[in-house]
Order: C-alpha cells, then sequence, then structure tokens
C-alpha cells in the first residue's frame, strides 16, 4: 500500500467512524476499489487507534469525570471533590456503558466468523447502508426526549448495546444506531449523542484488540502509516463535532439521503459486477 492509498483510507476511516454512515462499510468498499482483495489489518489498527485518541480528546472532560466517579472517595483526595450528586452521576453512567458493551461482546464472540465474511461481500454492505438510512429517517418521528440519565435503566442499557452489536455487520452504522436507538426510548439528545459515542470507546478498544492478536504483515510503509493516523485523528475529530452538534438540533435524519444514494449505487455496481 502506497501513501496515496493510506491517505485516502485514513480520511474515509476519520470521516465515517463517528458520522452515521459507517466506516466499516466505507472501508470495505474504499479497500475493493484500491485493489484489496482483503483487508489490512495492521493498518485497519492503526487509524482505529487514531480514532479513538481524537474520541478521547473530544470527551476528555465526560472521561475525566467518569474516571473520577469510579474511584473510591478519598479524604483529601481528589476524588473528594465532585458532588455527590456528580459522583453517583458519574457512577450511574460507567455502570450503564459496562451493561451496554455486553451484547456486543456476546454478539461478537458468537457471530465473529460469519460477519468477518461479509466483509468481503459489497453487495451487502449496500443493502445494510440502505437499512441505516431507514433508521435515521425514522429518528424524524423520534419525541423530544426529556430523560436524563437518573432515568436511564439497564434495560435501556442492553437495547442500546443490542443496537450496537447489530453494528458489526459492514453497512450498519454503529453511532447512527447506537444515538437512534437512543432517541426513540426518549433520552435527551445530547445524552443519547454523549452515551452512543462512549459506548464506542470499549467496542473500538476491543476491535483493535482482536485485530492485534489475528495479526497482519506491515504491508504499508511506517511513513504512510503514520500520515493516515494523523489525517484520520483530525478527520475523526471534525466529523464527532460535526455528529454532536447535528444530534442536538435534532437533524440525525438529515445523513439517510446519502446513505440511501451510496448504498444503492454499491448495489447496483454489485449486480453489473
Amino acid at each position: 500500500m502506497g501513501t496515496a492509498e493510506a491517505l485516502t483510507l485514513g480520511i474515509v476511516q476519520g470521516l465515517t467512524e463517528f458520522l452515521p454512515v459507517s466506516s466499516s462499510g466505507h472501508l470495505v468498499v474504499a479497500q475493493a476499489l484500491l485493489g484489496f482483495r482483503e483487508p489490512v489489518l495492521l493498518f485497519d489498527i492503526m487509524v482505529h487507534l487514531a480514532t479513538l485518541g481524537s474520541l478521547a480528546v473530544v470527551f476528555r472532560a465526560d472521561l475525566a469525570w467518569l474516571w473520577r466517579s469510579a474511584r473510591p472517595a478519598q479524604r483529601g483526595g481528589r476524588a473528594a471533590d465532585l458532588p455527590p450528586t456528580q459522583r453517583a452521576e458519574g457512577r450511574r453512567f460507567v455502570w450503564l456503558l459496562i451493561i451496554g458493551t455486553l451484547p456486543t461482546g456476546v454478539i461478537g464472540l458468537l457471530f465473529h466468523r460469519p460477519v468477518e465474511r461479509l466483509f468481503t461481500q459489497p453487495a451487502v454492505v449496500g443493502a445494510m447502508l440502505v437499512v441505516t438510512g431507514v433508521v435515521l429517517w425514522a429518528t424524524k418521528r423520534a419525541p423530544i426526549g426529556r430523560r436524563r440519565i437518573t432515568a436511564m435503566g439497564w434495560v435501556d442499557a442492553l437495547i442500546i448495546g443490542a443496537a450496537q452489536g447489530c453494528a458489526l455487520i459492514p453497512g450498519i452504522s454503529r453511532t447512527g444506531t447506537t444515538i437512534a436507538v437512543a432517541l426513540f426510548l426518549g433520552l435527551e439528545r445530547d445524552l443519547a449523542a454523549r452515551y452512543g459515542l462512549l459506548l464506542g470507546v470499549p467496542a473500538i478498544a476491543g476491535a483493535v484488540v482482536v485485530g492485534a492478536f489475528k495479526g497482519g504483515a506491515a504491508t504499508t510503509g511506517l511513513g504512510a502509516t503514520l500520515t493516515a493516523m494523523g489525517v484520520a485523528f483530525v478527520m475523526g475529530y471534525v466529523a464527532l463535532r460535526i455528529l454532536l452538534k447535528t444530534v442536538v438540533a435534532g437533524r440525525l435524519a438529515a445523513f439517510a439521503p446519502y446513505c440511501w444514494v451510496v448504498g444503492l449505487v454499491i448495489l447496483a455496481t454489485a449486480a453489473v459486477v
């Protein structure tokens, strides 16, 4: 893989990891267009790490709050300076993230082999992008959420986590699906976005770990990989800012037409080929 190809894939990964258009689906299509028969595992791991870094930067305040909330309160310590209400909400958020991660882990363990085979089938990506568009468009009907973190329960976390598990299928957007389901459950828009995106931290980290255990040849030069990582980080940061503003404004459905057009083009191309 040359620098141009690595740069292209870095841009695709950075923009689509958090925008509700399925990064896995776009990477499958991009790698197919660039002539790669199999996923470039080592490269995929590195660009995923870059986008995980952008997520950590954007949500650094939330992550610090969750970390301090999870720590035992200590007299005179840093954990003790959180008001009891904030600490309680933070611990609740942490437990809900843990519960929401469970369905994704179970689905990944049980169905990882069938799902892996789908990454070589662009037609599946096209069909699932159409489905993603339908889910996003349906958010136009979602009620204006009023439920805050204190009203969110373990059942909500399991439902949203199951939605994230379905996004293991290439073409199903993880961020779009989780946030959409959170909106359907009546969560506040800001909470739906924060929970859906932070739920992605263990999911992305898990994908990195799984990919690392699988291994992969260093088919990309160090310079090209680092360049792609830098681009993926910047694009991921930009995509996150765009997504957060879009969700809070109640305009998540605006991404649906894009998913439909791209999905139908992929399906048409696959039918001809």
